[in-house]
Formats: C-alpha cells, structure tokens, sequence
C-alpha cells in the first residue's frame, strides 16, 4: 500500500510539472489537451486498486469455502493447546498451594521462621499425588532434627521425602 501512494504521489507530481510546462497558446490549445490525459492518468491509477479488489471478490466465495473448510481442524487443535495449558497451568497451581501449604505446616510444628524452610512439591505422573517432598532448610532451621521432620513428612503424606540444607 505504501508504494502504491507513493507512486500515485509521484505521477501526481509529473503531471503538474507537465502541465507547468505546457505553453498556453490562443483559446488553451495544447495546455488542454495536456490536462485531459494527465487527469486520465491520475484516474487509471486512482481505479486500480478497485479493479483489484473485483477481480479478488470474483474468487471471494471460493477464499471463504476454504477458509471455512480449513475451521475445525484449526479450531481443534487451538481447543486442544488451550486444554494443554490449563492443565499445566492448573498443575503447577497445585504443586505451588501444596508447597505453600506444606511450609506452612512444617513452620508451625517446628517452630521455625517462614524464611527459613522451601518446600518444593513434585507430583506423580498423573499429577494426582504427592511423589515427592523436597525441604530445603537455612538459617535456624538447620539446627533441626531431620529424622522427625522426615517421619512427619511420611507418616502424613506417604512420599519420599528429601531434606537438604542451604
């Protein structure tokens, strides 16, 4: 689009240098004629965008079938990416709150600082249960006894459970 303004720029700018040009003569002589064909000029190249846009609504009906045709296929897969993502989304929505949670358990059973206990949760492959518990311990939380806090964890969620310190 730009280049066709900048063409109909340009031959707009010809035609009035032409026209600037064109002697006078008695009763407007030449100098008419001269303006009769730039303005035809300007006019092909005024109309042929429209001439474009027929010729493309002659096959519009046939674009649009196969535009249409092509609909559920790419309706499906879009529907089935969305599903995709929601499910991971939801997923690691749920490892996170049980991660929040379970920290927040360990904090008030052992006394601990909220900063000073990570908990990362790891589900199984069907993403219904807890797999794995993985407790990083810093500051004063190292001085803990790991051996219950490894038995609370078993005993209440029955999954490995993994302590380290940071």
């Amino acid at each position: 689009m730009r280049e066709y303004i900048i063409g109909l720029f340009a031959l707009a700018l010809c035609c009035a240098i032409v026209e600037l040009l064109t002697p006078e003569g008695e009763g407007g002589g030449i100098a008419r004629h001269i303006k009769l064909m730039t303005g035809l000029c300007l006019l092909c190249v005024l109309v042929t965008p429209l001439v474009s846009l027929v010729r493309m609504g002659a096959d519009l009906p046939a674009r649009l079938e196969e535009a249409l045709s092509d609909w559920p296929a790419i309706k499906e897969q879009a529907d089935q990416e969305f599903t995709d993502r929601w499910q991971e989304e939801y997923e690691q929505m749920d490892a996170t709150l049980a991660s929040q949670t379970i920290a927040h358990m360990l904090q008030e059973r052992f006394s601990v600082a909220s900063g000073d206990v990570s908990v990362e949760v790891r589900l199984d492959e069907n993403q219904s249960h807890i797999a794995q518990i993985r407790i990083a311990l810093s500051g004063r939380a190292i001085w803990l006894n790991t051996h219950e806090i490894e038995r609370f964890i078993v005993e209440t969620f029955d999954c490995e459970c993994i302590i380290y310190m940071e």
